[in-house]
Formats: structure tokens, sequence, C-alpha cells
């Protein structure tokens, strides 16, 4: 069983829920919509070769010249991928055309370059 204060965990729990309500449920809808078009446009891209999903992603700050992964963001790393893959990682919160989640230390692990999707971001209905 879980140990700690059962009220606190309740109020966390509850502050969560407030928090979703007012950041990310007026906008789910359609940001959800546009994660889907975004997938499906990455599925297209990767049966066509997964060198063409790379090049759509950002093209001057993502790059794939086997066997290196290019990142220039925020500066320049090259990353051997070594059979690990790479893990595409989608962002609704970021403004951040690239950013490299990786471990340099951890060769289990597959490099993750996260990339924006909205279209345009979220704006507040004020």
């Amino acid at each position: 069983m879980y140990g700690g204060d059962c009220e606190a965990r309740r109020e966390f729990a509850d502050a969560v829920r407030a928090c979703h309500r007012a950041t990310v449920e007026p906008y789910w809808n359609q940001e959800r919509s546009e994660l889907i078009d975004a997938s499906a446009r990455c599925a297209r891209l990767m049966l066509d070769g997964g060198d063409l999903l790379l090049r759509s992603l950002c093209p001057s700050l993502l790059r794939w010249r086997p066997p290196v992964l290019e990142v220039s963001c925020p500066r320049p790393v090259e990353v051997r991928l070594q059979g690990r893959g790479l893990v595409i990682t989608p962002t609704v919160f970021s403004s951040i055309a690239v950013s490299l989640i990786w471990d340099p230390l951890d060769t289990t692990q597959p490099p993750r370059p996260t990339v924006p999707v909205l279209l345009r971001p979220a704006r507040c209905k004020a």
C-alpha cells in the first residue's frame, strides 16, 4: 500500500485535475486532431522511406548521415545510433523546433529527438 498522507494525495490529485481543466481540456479536441494528422503524415513518410521523415522534420537542425544523426540544437551533436533505432517524440507544449533527449553514456536507449506537432500554438480564450 502507498505510504504518506492520504489527504495530501487527494489535494494534489484535485490540483492536477484543476490544472488540466484550465490548461489542456479547452484545447484538447483541436490538439488531438492535429496530433492524429501529424501521426498520419509521419506514417506515410516512413512508408516512403525513413530518411524522408527525418528530412521533413527540421532539416536545418536534424540530419541523418549514415551512420550518424546530426542534431544542431542547442549545440551541434553527432549521435551514432549503433542499431538502437530512433524514437521521434512529438511535443505539444514546446516552441523549440527540435530538441534531443539522449544520454550519451546509455547505449541501450535510443535517442529521442522531440519536435513540435501543433500547426499553431493554442491560444487562451480570454
